[in-house]
């Protein structure tokens, strides 16, 4: 995270993957001040391909503005998938909540064998948090057709907020209705595919895979410095 104006923080997340969430995290936390206290926070999360819904989870508070409706998913009970949960859901590096989802997620998984199975009643679900935060005031992020996945799934949250404005030269990929992809690897092990275990309820009436979120704000240039300058100029005319 950087200044790059008096009034105008800039934070970069190339990634969501779970890795990462340590590194988000820590970042949002020894910076809560002053992000807290600065009118516009620019996001660049160009290039992120998505990962963990997990690791942005942090970030929205400074975001929100109003409730948040995410549209549930259901996952598909293959004997691969649910053995990929299962070991998932050991690993050390899991938080507390993500850990019991995970083996609560396997256990159904193994109730209902070659069925889609929801961990919820309702098609969707809506967060809320206690605190709006006067500051930032604005959020711009900045896209790119390299987003997909988790960063979209960021992208469709952060746009209900009214701090909100999405930059960007076109739609993002569009590769987020089937999600939560585990890679299986090929016998010679020098090429794999993503496999999606999952479907989003959204196929119903919001479909996103093929067709991607639009930025708010078209760009005309990709350089950074330029972009930024640009973004500072248009919060300044429009707040």
């Amino acid at each position: 995270m950087k200044i790059v104006g008096n009034q105008t923080l800039l934070l970069i997340i190339p990634s969501f993957d779970y890795a990462f969430l340590p590194i988000i995290d820590s970042i949002l936390s020894a910076n809560h001040k002053i992000i807290t206290s600065t009118p516009n926070l620019i996001i660049d999360i160009r290039g992120n391909g998505g990962g963990s819904d997990a690791s942005y989870r942090n970030l929205m508070p400074y975001i929100y503005t109003q409730p948040i409706i995410v549209y549930n998913v259901e996952f598909w009970a293959s004997r691969d998938n649910t053995e990929y949960y299962k070991q998932l859901s050991m690993k050390k590096d899991l938080e507390e909540q993500d850990h019991k989802f995970f083996e609560s997620l396997s256990d159904s998984l193994l109730k209902y064998p070659n069925k889609f199975v929801s961990m919820t009643s309702t098609d969707t679900f809506m967060i809320r948090y206690d605190t709006v935060y006067s500051y930032p005031k604005n959020v711009a992020i900045i896209i790119d057709k390299y987003n997909a996945s988790s960063s979209e799934e960021f992208l469709l949250s952060a746009k209900q907020s009214k701090k909100t404005i999405l930059f960007g030269k076109e739609n993002t990929m569009g590769a987020l209705d089937y999600s939560n992809l585990y890679p299986e690897y090929l016998p010679s092990g020098k090429r794999g595919v993503l496999i999606p275990t999952s479907r989003s309820f959204r196929l119903k009436e919001k479909p996103i895979d093929n067709v991607g979120i639009s930025p708010n704000v078209i760009l005309k240039t990709q350089q950074e410095k330029k972009i930024v300058r640009f973004i500072i100029k248009y919060l300044r005319r429009n707040s």
